[in-house]
């Protein structure tokens, strides 16, 4: 590990700290929210580092409107803090649905997870703006959340996801006892194009996935299909064929019934 993944926060009302703590335990202010457009108020989540070294963590704003977002900071400049500008961004604006005890995570290819209560989502930046926030709109950029567990027995507390891309998260259940659930990754779609022809593959491993497309993202409603091709299956890979046409598609694959 190096110096960056050594961070804890603490704070009430808008006084929230964020403290680096370097591999020899000197412990530092990384940042007091002075460039963060809300300030930092109450920081009351399980913090996660991105893949490639923005601390992430959710912040919960009294003002203005008592709501919460979430954020990411770092030293951009190498001067040893997070406090410059342009070094804290905001990732999902304002009014966001996050948990106050919400559990934050990676995966290998960077994309985010977080719990709001018994839920837990995924993230995927699809259209490049380092962000998951329409701000115009004040909610999600289309098509970049998925809900991918609904309704656990109590509040998510704190998650990880493993190498080989298996959630595990830590709930505390009901009844005063805390469990750690494992959700098994999805397979990811591999895309080929090979004379005149596009094959879209994904691991047998993983069955009761349908393949599903959509002609945009949007805006408004994504309508996914099922792609009515019955898959071939060999060498551990389920896959479709097509004829490649001019045009933009987009394929997913989704819990179902094979």
């Amino acid at each position: 590990m190096n110096n960056t993944q050594y961070f804890t926060s603490q704070g009430a009302g808008a006084d929230a700290t964020i403290f680096h703590v370097s591999t020899t335990g000197a412990v530092s202010t990384w940042s007091n929210g002075s460039n963060s457009p809300n300030d930092l108020w109450d920081i009351n989540n399980v913090p996660t580092m991105s893949p490639d070294g923005w601390f992430t963590f959710s912040n919960h704003s009294v003002n203005p409107g008592n709501q919460r977002e979430i954020i990411q900071c770092r030293d951009l400049n190498g001067d040893g803090d997070g406090q410059d500008a342009g070094e804290i961004r905001v990732v999902v604006g304002l009014g966001a649905p996050v948990g106050q005890q919400a559990g934050f995570a990676y995966d290998a290819s960077g994309r985010f997870y977080h719990s709001t209560g018994a839920d837990i989502y995924r993230h995927t930046d699809l259209n490049g703006d380092l962000d998951y926030w329409d701000f115009a709109q004040s909610d999600f950029d289309a098509g970049e959340r998925e809900r991918i567990v609904q309704g656990l027995s109590g509040n998510v507390l704190a998650m990880n996801v493993s190498p080989a891309g298996d959630l595990y998260a830590v709930v505390n259940e009901s009844a005063g006892d805390s469990v750690i659930y494992r959700v098994a990754a999805k397979p990811r779609i591999s895309i080929e194009r090979s004379e005149g022809m596009v094959t879209l593959s994904w691991s047998a491993a993983a069955p009761g996935f349908n393949l599903q497309q959509a002609d945009s993202l949007g805006p408004g409603t994504i309508l996914w299909s099922d792609v009515t091709d019955s898959p071939l299956e060999a060498n551990g890979q389920k896959s479709v064929s097509r004829s490649a046409i001019s045009g933009t598609g987009y394929f997913r694959l989704r819990k179902g019934v094979e």
